[in-house]
């Protein structure tokens, strides 16, 4: 390494790290106790109050298959026996997940400090804590960060060569998220390529996790006829060329967007001294070291791949922004002269400037890859609100588009007083009274059976809400549209 061990602070970057921590929380703590928001409400709040409600279960028929989509169910019972425990409520559920993300950077630091040194331990985690994604996700009750957490988990104990608890945590991430399958195949294929001795059982333990996961499929395909949820199997696309779009928009988004070009500089840097010195922690770098360095990348590579053959969203990809952090640590340090620690930590706090600036607090909506999710939330209640003012959800049916929608199935997302109970669907038919459509959103369902009379429409930032009366058929057209 650069630095000389023995001679640095060791307290110095363990300090640094928990100051770091403490002023993520601190930032964080107002979000706990936002709303639900999007896929939170859609899909993952109503597992996770339906658990809590009816009792803990992994099998797929523990709720609907429209409702769960075909995924494993371990997040939301692990999210879900929390709420049993200290109550049905956003804060609750937003708070366990955050302490999932908490754990994910406490783990990064303790993992790296001792084969990469203490600095690449502060540095790496606290990169990832100023992206953009990771800090608006840090709270979402979404399966990425525990996604994240156990594939750390996983990795490191593979590359530790700690088989039972390689199993037990590659075992957990496949049964979070199905995506896991291909980083835990990346890790094993990395390790028959560089034919690393092993006994014959170690094969078996690090295949146990894809045998949890064929028989959870297994178990699947018996109770729900299916091994997966056939709308998402459409969304498959292998096609070179478009492989191609979407590998490169997350390329994009990874490495320049959000002020992500920073990283690039780090790369250029790194590779120019390696050139012109060849000297430094990588080439003083363990072989052990440095297979653990490529690894991280190829499984990376490898997730990146398959992310591009399915549906794009930049939030899938957050399990590949842990490698990028821990190899952009790594060079980071390296471009840094002995004992100049600072002009790393300042290229960090550049970078992380601009995250805050332009992004965590953008007014330009993003959905969930940045802060300005809560714009829209803000938007959903003050629409409620003006609604519940005028006496619409108490009494009246009404057809919303998503996100206001899910927001108002279920007053324990945050959005509905207690005890309001309306009548809500996703289109319009005969008895709805209302319509609400929130841009950027879905499209209203059947807009053009019923006339609609424009009540009023408003901005909150970029976010526009429009409220429609439906009004009734006359004679006429209810003839012509039963015929």
């Amino acid at each position: 390494m650069i630095t000389n061990q023995k001679s640095e602070n060791q307290f110095l970057p363990l300090g640094l790290f928990l100051l770091c921590l403490v002023a993520f929380i601190i930032l964080k703590i107002p979000h706990i106790s936002l709303p639900f928001f999007w896929d939170e409400s859609g899909v993952y709040g109503k597992i996770i109050f339906h658990l809590s409600d009816t009792g803990l279960s992994l099998h797929p028929k523990a709720i609907s298959e429209w409702i769960s989509r075909g995924h494993p169910l371990l997040y939301p019972n692990m999210i879900a026996s929390v709420t049993r425990v200290f109550g049905e409520s956003v804060t609750v559920a937003h708070t366990a997940n955050f302490v999932l993300a908490c754990v994910l950077l406490v783990s990064m630091y303790y993992c790296l400090r001792k084969p990469f040194g203490q600095w690449v331990g502060l540095i790496a985690p606290v990169i990832l804590m100023i992206q953009p994604l990771f800090f608006a996700q840090s709270v979402f009750v979404l399966p990425e960060v525990a996604l994240c957490l156990f594939l750390w988990w996983a990795t490191w104990a593979f590359i530790q060569r700690n088989f039972w608890l390689y199993a037990l945590t590659g075992s957990a991430a496949v049964l979070i998220k199905e995506p896991a399958i291909v980083w835990l195949a990346g890790l094993i294929c990395w390790d028959l390529l560089h034919v690393r001795k092993a006994k014959w059982w170690h094969f078996g333990i690090w295949l146990s996790p894809l045998m949890v996961f064929g028989l959870f499929l297994m178990i699947q395909k018996n109770a729900l006829g299916w091994y997966f949820f056939p709308y998402h199997t459409g969304g498959f696309d292998f096609k070179p060329a478009s492989v191609a779009d979407k590998g490169g928009d997350y390329l994009e988004y990874l490495f320049w967007k959000e002020g992500r070009y920073l990283w690039l500089i780090i790369i250029i840097a790194a590779g120019l001294i390696t050139l012109l010195k060849r000297t430094g922690s990588v080439e003083s770098s363990a072989p052990v070291m440095k297979q653990r360095f490529y690894a991280g990348l190829f499984v990376a590579c490898l997730y990146l791949l398959f992310s591009s053959t399915t549906f794009y969203h930049q939030r899938y990809i957050l399990p590949v922004f842990i490698p990028i952090c821990c190899a952009l640590a790594i060079l980071l340090e390296y471009c840094i002269v002995q004992q100049r620690h600072m002009l790393a930590l300042g290229f960090i706090a550049v970078m992380g400037f601009l995250s805050f600036r332009f992004y965590m607090s953008a007014d330009k909506f993003n959905y969930d890859l940045d802060m300005s999710y809560t714009r829209s939330i803000e938007s959903s209640k003050k629409t409620i609100k003006t609604m519940l003012d005028e006496g619409m959800l108490e009494q009246d049916e009404f057809t919303a588009t998503i996100p206001l929608l899910y927001a108002t199935n279920d007053e324990r997302f945050g959005y509905l007083p207690a005890g309001v109970t309306g009548r809500y669907s996703r289109a319009i038919h005969a008895g709805t009274k209302y319509a609400v459509k929130i841009f950027p959103g879905t499209e209203i369902e059947n807009p053009d059976q019923y006339p609609l009379e424009l009540i009023r429409e408003w901005y909150d930032y970029d976010i526009k809400t429009t409220l429609y009366k439906v009004l009734p058929l006359d004679t006429t057209q209810l003839k012509l549209k039963s015929e």
